[in-house]
Formats: structure tokens, sequence, C-alpha cells
């Protein structure tokens, strides 16, 4: 009997182990099944956001692109400012040089014209000198005269 009781116990215990093996492998089959459900999903969500980082990286390459072209566009619209500021240096300074050279000739046609004034007064000093001889002159002649007649 204690032989029977330990073979039904074995058989038992040999039963409760398959029992636990089979709980232990649908066990693990459902955590193998959650580990691949995750797994996919998050192989859905690493495709994205690898999507989103070739999408990123591309959007990276054009801002650069662009950002370079505009770097060109600056340092070309700072060559021609450059470039107008200099050919404004030059167009002002052969303007004043054109002002100096008319300010000399200026300068020249106003002394001209002072002398020219001067000799101009001189001359009618002396005509108006000329026309007092001359009428002192006849005054003297018409007063000879008619002192030759009234004698």
């Amino acid at each position: 009997t204690a032989e029977a009781d330990n073979e039904k116990l074995r058989k038992e215990m040999d039963r409760i182990k398959k029992r636990m093996n089979e709980e232990k492998a649908q066990m693990e089959l459902d955590f193998m099944n959650q580990v691949s459900a995750v797994s996919r999903a998050n192989a859905l969500k690493v495709e994205e956001i690898e999507g989103r980082l070739k999408e990123s990286n591309k959007v990276n390459r054009a801002l650069s692109d662009q950002l370079e072209k505009l770097g060109k566009a600056e340092k070309s619209l700072q060559d021609l400012e450059m470039q107008q500021q200099k050919e404004i240096a030059r167009i002002v300074d052969g303007k004043m040089k054109e002002i100096a050279e008319i300010r000399e000739e200026l300068d020249l046609v106003r002394n001209s014209n002072d002398e020219l004034v001067s000799k101009l007064e001189e001359a009618e000093s002396q005509l108006e000198t000329e026309r007092k001889k001359a009428e002192e002159t006849t005054t003297c002649i018409l007063n000879t005269s008619e002192d030759e007649r009234t004698k």
C-alpha cells in the first residue's frame, strides 16, 4: 500500500510536472507572442522614425543648400556694393576735380572782370576829364570869339 501510494503520488507528481511544463510552455509561448507583437509594433515605429529621420535629413540638406546659396548671394551683394561704392567715390572725386577747375576758372573770370571794370572806370574818368577839357576849350574859344566880336 505504501508502494501503491508512492506510485499514485509519483503519477500525480508526473501529471503535475507535465501540467507545469505545459503551462510553462504556454506561458513561454504567450511571452514570445507578446515579445513578437511588441517587436512588430516597435519595428513599425522604428520604420516610421527612420522615415521621419530621412525626411528630416532631406530637409536639413535642402536648408543647408539654401543657406549656402544665400551666403553666396550675400557675398555677391557685398562685392557689388563694394564696387558701387568705389565707382561712386571715383565719380565724386572726378566731380570734385571738375568743381575745383570751374572755381579756378570762375576766379580767373572774376579777376578779369575786376580788371575790366577798373579799366572801364579809369577810361570813363579819363573820358570825363577829356570832356571837361573840351568843354573848357569850347568855352574859352567861345569867349575869345565873343571878345573879338565885341572889340
